[in-house]
Parts: C-alpha cells; structure tokens; sequence
C-alpha cells in the first residue's frame, strides 16, 4: 500500500513538471542567419537572434532607397528613364521593364519599387537625385547613419551582389521603422496590388505585391492573416529575405529575416521562417495594462503638512503599459521608487514628486514619475515655526549675531579704556 502510494506521488509530481513545461512555449528552431521581432507601438524587442551580424540583404535595400527618395522628390514630380537605369538589369533580378526615354511620375516609381521590386525603378530614382547609383548609396549610408545605424553600407540602390553591400536585421528594423512613419511610403508597401496608368511607352499595366504574406497572386501558401506589410529580397548571395508587419489582439509585430532558405521543394523560407515568428509573438505576448495609474507605489511623509495629512501616496502617473509573455503576472513586476529627499507642503494633486523604475527578469522596462495622489495642505503654525528657525539658523542671523558681539566687544574695550584714564587721572592728582 505504502509502495503504490509513492508511484502515485512520483506520478503527480511528474504530472505538474509536465504541465509547466507545456505551459511554456519554445521559440521553434528558425532557418534563417538572422532574425528580429519588434512591439511597433512599443519599440519594444520581444527577441532576436544575430541581429547585428553584418549580411547581405538583397532588395531589402530598396526600403531605404525609397526613404532617401522622398527627402528629394515630390510625388508628382515626372522621371525619365535613361538607358544606363536599365542597361543588363533584365539578366539579373527583378525588373518591371521600363524603357529608355519612359516618363513615370515619381510616386508611381516608388509603388514600382516597393510593391514590383524594380531594380530598373531604383536606379532611375537614384540617378534623378544624385547623377548616379553611386552617389545615391553616399546619401543612403548618410541616412543610415542618422537612424542609428551601426552596420550598413550600401554601394547601390537596389540590393544586387556587392561584397561590400551589407547591413544587419536590427539596422534593417530601425530603416522599416523609418519607413512606417512615412504615410506614402506605409501605404504602398501594405499594398497587395497595383495598376498603373499608360506611359508614353507602356500600356496600363497592373503589379502584384512579391510579399506572399499580403499577395495570393502566383502564390496562395504564405498569405498570413493580420498581414500589412512590408517588403521582400532575394539573391543567391543573400538567401531570401523579408521585413514583415502584421497586427492582431492589438498587438502590432515587425518582423526581420535574412538568409532564409529557397529549399528543393521550391518553399520560400523567408514567408515560412517569418510565419512561424508572427505565430510565436501572438500566441506568446501580450499587450497589457500591468500596473494601473490608481495603483499605489509608496508613501512618503510631507514636511510642514497638517497632522492627519503628513503621509502621502505616490502612484504612478500614467497607466505601465508593456508587451510581455502571457502568462506574465503583477507579481512578477519590481517597482523600484526614488523620492525627493525633502518633500514640504502645500502639494498638490499630480505633482511630480519622483520616479519609479519597474523591472521584469532583472530588466528595466520603464521608468515613470511618480505622482502626489491628493493635495496636502500647509499647516501655518507649522510654517510660521520653520520660518523662525530658518531664520535663527540663516547666515544674515549668524552675521547679526557676530555684529553684536564685535560691537559688544568694542564697547566693553572702550569702556575699559576709558576707566583706565580716568584711574590714571586721579593718580595723577594725588601725587600733586
């Protein structure tokens, strides 16, 4: 009876180690050289892997091209297509077959970039900036550097071959992050397809998206629900390559993948790695209010306040948002308060009267100010007291005080000098 009652309680104890394993999701094995995946609203990195490996990143590069771009040109502004933006592009990667001599408005060369990949589109852009492809990626690194970017060197504007032609996922997030915050720029990279007006040398024509997470066209495997976004690359080089945005239970993810694999089976790694990312950040995370403005932090004692009001609470002045793991609990979050040294009456409700740093897994995720959760009156008597031994121990009563006492010295000094003459006065007249 004793023996079966231990296999029971061994049997239990393996049960509840089994479920808390369960209950703990892996990130799944991703073929990829790099990846990252990003909170957008948050600017918050949920996890990454190699992300300041410097790697090739094949047409990724035209989200930066297109960036510089529209600091130069404006939407209507007309191009015309010269024979060196074409010259041996339809040997080699993506093309949408402009011709020499074609006039394409600007914003309609931007949608050829992002949306067709159109390497003979990101030439004809960098050669109406800056004379040439060349020159255009010195602007391009320029740019790259002022988003913080430590790892991209760009020798062209449209992510062909180059050894020198590298940058990182991270750089990569912050360049898409760039991107987004550009209306014309996020609306056509969230677009699945396009058709465009005639040119002087093209009938209309429509595009589809290469981003298969938003286009079924030639390709219906990938597309992701909650899609929006953003922008694909490949070459033999660099392997296939993908910025991805999605949204869903209102969370916003951008996802970064380069050198994924083209496998034998003619899947496309880049949509399989990056669904498997968009999957593990929305069945893993979750965006919540973790600690609320009305919740207290702490109290502190106020200086000079009326008797039944000496002790305040602080809260937190606005609500902690954050974007952790789902089963993340309040009591799994540190509060860390820094108050005024002196905190003296009268207050009033709102003021900020220090600041909280609010820790998860030994991380500081935000540091927020603490707030004065009501008024605190002034007791006068109270003050009219510190007044009087403010002012007993003020430098201005210090000086008064050495004032009386040199002039108190100075009279007693004359006093005695002067009783001693007339002591010698009257000595005198005695001996007379």
């Amino acid at each position: 009876m004793k023996l079966m009652r231990n296999l029971l309680s061994l049997i239990l104890l393996i049960s509840v180690f089994s479920c808390s394993a369960l209950a703990i999701e892996e990130l799944p094995m991703i073929e990829a050289s790099a990846y990252i995946a990003v909170e957008t609203e948050s600017n918050s990195v949920l996890f990454e892997h190699n992300a300041d490996e410097q790697l090739y990143p094949a047409s990724v590069t035209k989200l930066l091209t297109a960036l510089v771009a529209v600091e130069h040109l404006n939407p209507d502004d007309v191009l015309t297509v010269a024979q060196e933006d074409v010259d041996g592009l339809y040997e080699q990667g993506s093309s949408v077959f402009l011709r020499n001599g074609e006039e394409v408005t600007f914003d309609n060369m931007l949608k050829y970039l992002l949306v067709a990949s159109g390497n003979d589109a990101a030439n004809t852009i960098a050669r109406s900036v800056a004379g040439s492809p060349q020159a255009f990626a010195d602007l391009m690194n320029q740019k790259a550097l002022e988003l913080g970017c430590t790892g991209t060197e760009f020798t062209n504007p449209t992510g062909l071959p180059d050894d020198n032609h590298k940058t990182t996922a991270r750089d990569i997030y912050l360049i898409a992050m760039e991107v987004l915050k550009n209306p014309l720029l996020a609306e056509i990279c969230s677009t699945a397809k396009l058709t465009f007006p005639a040119t002087n040398l093209h009938d209309e024509t429509t595009f589809y998206s290469t981003n298969h997470l938003i286009s079924t066209y030639k390709d219906d495997r990938y597309f992701y629900d909650g899609a929006t976004g953003m922008k694909t690359g490949w070459t033999g080089a660099a392997g296939m390559c993908l910025v991805a945005t999605a949204e869903r239970n209102d969370l916003s993810i951008m996802t970064v993948v380069l050198g994924a694999p083209k496998r034998d089976d003619g899947s496309q790694g880049s949509f399989t790695e990056t669904t498997k990312l968009l999957d593990y950040c929305f069945n893993n995370y979750k965006k919540d209010i973790f600690i609320p403005a009305t919740e207290p932090i702490c109290d502190v004692t106020i200086n000079l306040a009326k008797k039944d009001e000496a002790n305040l609470t602080l809260t937190l002045a606005e609500d902690y948002y954050d974007i952790l793991a789902k089963d993340t609990t309040r009591e799994e979050l540190s509060i860390v308060p820094l108050t005024d040294a002196e905190i003296t009456a009268p207050i009033s409700k709102g003021d900020v009267l220090g600041t909280a740093s609010i820790t998860y897994d030994g991380e500081i995720r935000a540091t927020i100010d603490l707030i004065a959760a009501n008024d605190v009156e002034r007791s006068q008597t109270a003050y009219i007291f510190s007044q009087i031994k403010a002012f007993f121990s003020s430098l201005a009563f210090k000086i008064i005080i050495g004032v009386l006492i040199a002039l108190i010295v100075i009279l007693l000094v004359i006093r005695t000098i002067n009783v001693r003459r007339k002591r010698r006065r009257r000595g005198g007249r005695y001996r007379r």
